[in-house]
C-alpha cells in the first residue's frame, strides 16, 4: 500500500521560511492528503461531480501572498499572477530497510490561464496527490517513473524553487524560473530551505531532474555543471557520504537529453522502456 505524509519538522521548517497561513500548515497537508484518498475512489473517467468534489478539497484560494514569511515576504508587493507552491511530501511503501530518494525538480507549470492576483495555489509535486491509476499524458510518463523508484525506496519529492509564478498580462508566459532576481540574486532562500530539507529526511540518495535542480544543486557542492552526455552525472553532497545523481528531466521537454542515456550501450541489457527504464538505470547506479 503506498502512503503519502510528511514530517512535522518540514512543515516547521516551512512555516518558518516559506508560508505560515493564519491555521497553519497542518491544515493544508491535510487537504492534500484528503484529496488523494479521495482521488482512489475514482475507479474510471472521473466525473463533473468527481473533479468538482476534488476541486473544494483544495481550492486555488486557500493561501495568500499576505501569508508569506522570511525572505519570501518580498513578494507579497510584487504584481504576479498564477502563484504556486508544491508542497513536497514523502510517499512510502510497508517494508523494512527501505532506502529514502530525495527528489529535487522543477516541476511542470500549472496552467496559464486565470488571474489570482493574491491567490497562492497549494498543490504537491508532479501531482502525485492524484490517484497515480488515472494519470494520462505526460502524467502517465512521471508516473511511470515514480512507481519504479518506488518499488525500491521512499521518496521524498521536493521543487528546488519553493514559488512557482507568472508576472505580466494574462496570456503571457514569463515565469519565475527565468527571473534571475527570484534564481540567483535570492538563491540563497532556496537554498537554505533546501539544506534542512536534507538534514531532517536524511535521504540514502539526493536525485536532481533536469537543469535547474541539477546547476543548483552543484552550485552548492561546487561542482562544475557540464552538458548532459550519455550517462548520468554523479556527485557528493557537502556531508561527503550522500551520493547525488543528475538525469535529464522526465518531461517530454527533455527526451533529447534522455534519449542520449538510454541508448547508451552500457544499458541495452536494462528492459525497459522510457522513463522506466530510467528509473531503473537510477537503481542500478544505487546498488554500485
Amino acid at each position: 500500500m503506498t502512503n503519502i505524509n510528511i514530517d512535522n519538522k518540514i512543515i516547521d521548517l516551512l512555516e518558518d521560511a516559506l508560508i505560515k497561513p493564519k491555521d497553519g500548515l497542518n491544515s493544508i497537508y491535510d487537504r492534500i492528503l484528503m484529496y488523494y484518498e479521495r482521488s482512489q475512489k475514482i475507479m474510471g473517467k472521473p466525473t463533473e461531480d468527481d473533479l468538482k468534489n476534488l476541486n473544494e478539497i483544495l481550492p486555488p484560494n486557500l493561501l495568500s501572498k499576505d501569508d508569506l514569511v522570511g525572505g519570501f515576504s518580498y513578494l507579497r508587493e510584487e504584481k504576479l499572477r498564477t502563484i504556486a507552491i508544491d508542497f513536497p511530501i514523502l510517499i512510502s511503501k510497508l517494508g523494512e530497510n527501505r532506502k529514502k530518494i530525495m527528489v529535487c525538480a522543477l516541476d511542470s507549470f500549472p496552467s496559464n490561464t486565470g488571474d489570482h492576483t493574491n491567490s497562492i495555489i497549494a498543490w504537491a509535486p508532479f501531482s502525485l496527490n492524484y490517484n497515480w491509476n488515472l494519470a494520462t499524458r505526460s502524467s502517465k510518463q512521471n508516473i511511470a517513473f515514480f512507481s519504479v523508484l518506488l518499488e525500491s525506496a521512499d521518496l521524498y519529492v521536493t521543487d528546488i524553487f519553493k514559488i512557482f509564478y507568472r508576472r505580466g498580462l494574462a496570456g503571457t508566459d514569463y515565469r519565475s524560473n527565468q527571473d534571475q532576481n527570484y534564481t540567483t540574486v535570492k538563491l540563497d532562500m532556496h537554498k537554505s530551505i533546501l539544506e534542512q530539507e536534507i538534514e531532517i529526511i536524511k535521504p540514502d540518495l539526493i536525485l536532481t531532474l533536469g537543469n535547474k535542480s541539477r546547476d543548483v544543486i552543484y552550485s552548492i557542492i561546487k561542482a562544475p555543471i557540464e552538458k548532459w552526455s550519455d550517462d548520468i552525472m554523479s556527485g557528493i553532497w557537502l556531508d561527503n557520504n550522500t551520493p547525488v545523481i543528475s538525469i535529464p528531466h522526465i518531461s517530454g521537454a527533455a527526451n533529447g537529453a534522455k534519449a542520449k542515456v538510454l541508448n547508451n550501450p552500457k544499458y541495452e541489457n536494462v528492459k525497459a522502456k522510457g522513463n522506466q527504464k530510467l528509473a531503473h538505470i537510477l537503481l542500478g547506479r544505487m546498488t554500485q
